[in-house]
């Protein structure tokens, strides 16, 4: 499935996509009608989630689990707006943060203040890193005296204070805590395909968007393959995430219905020999 704009002059207020999408909705009805599916079942468990006691630490990891759970549902949501909207290569780079959010979500019920402690050293980090680049730019020879000194204070007192052997609050530190799951390789093996196919600019994501050997370019639509990935690895995101605080809060309340949603993903994107 494919098109090109009337007009490039249209912007995003164009019959042409309008039309495309309901194209995409009659393609693709099984994935979209699974993907709401999904939303609505996430969402339900998201507002189930409470502290399994009246111990004030568990109700700190319940609302942290919900705010993740936030973020998970709006890279979901996100990816499935972006599908509707000719932009692929976005939707899946959403999907790499729905990854993001499984693993962090792994490490997070595993060692919640080893979490924290990493999540911490990330920010100072990542202003430190933030100054040390700012002194190599013209930008800081623009400073007044007073600026450039209390960057430079910092970058010193931080130098002072640095932990030994502090780590990014990134997807690749959520792996390596919980690399011994099943779950966590393989999510993080699809987050690393993604991000080399989709996500990262270089000749293989940037050959996406060329039509053909011609150098004409895509201008929207997703192929049939392109669609049957997106699903499998959305859905088995979802289905991880999802299973992950149902039995961590909700005593697999939902067990049933997430694994009937992981089969209907499994027909949906299922190919006759």
């Amino acid at each position: 499935m494919g098109h090109e704009p009337e007009s490039r002059l249209q912007g995003l207020v164009r019959e042409y996509l309008d039309k495309n999408r309901a194209d995409l909705h009659d393609t693709y009805e099984k994935s979209f009608a699974l993907y709401r599916r999904a939303d609505r079942l996430l969402l339900e468990i998201m507002d189930n989630i409470r502290p399994t006691n009246d111990e004030q630490a568990e109700a700190t990891t319940a609302h942290r689990c919900r705010v993740l759970c936030l973020r998970f549902n709006k890279a979901m949501r996100a990816a499935f707006l972006l599908i509707e909207n000719d932009c692929t290569v976005d939707a899946y780079s959403c999907l790499r943060n729905m990854l993001e959010c499984c693993l962090a979500l792994a490490f997070l019920l595993k060692d919640e203040e080893q979490f924290f402690e990493i999540i911490g050293d990330d920010v100072a980090l990542s202003l430190d890193g933030i100054y040390r680049y700012l002194t190599k730019t013209y930008m800081f020879e623009e400073l007044g005296k007073d600026g450039k000194t209390n960057i430079s204070r910092h970058i010193l007192e931080f130098g002072k204070t640095k932990k030994k052997g502090a780590k990014r609050a990134d997807a690749g530190t959520f792996y390596n805590e919980t690399k011994e799951e099943r779950n966590s390789q393989f999510l993080y093996l699809v987050y690393k395909f993604i991000s080399n196919v989709y996500s990262h600019i270089s000749p293989r994501s940037l050959s996406i968007d060329i039509k053909d050997n011609d150098g004409r370019l895509r201008y929207g639509g997703i192929s049939r393959q392109e669609m049957d990935n997106f699903t499998s690895y959305a859905i088995q995101a979802f289905f991880v995430f999802s299973q992950r605080l149902d039995a961590r809060f909700l005593n697999d309340r939902h067990e049933e219905e997430l694994l009937d949603v992981l089969e209907s993903m499994r027909d949906c994107t299922k190919r006759e020999a």
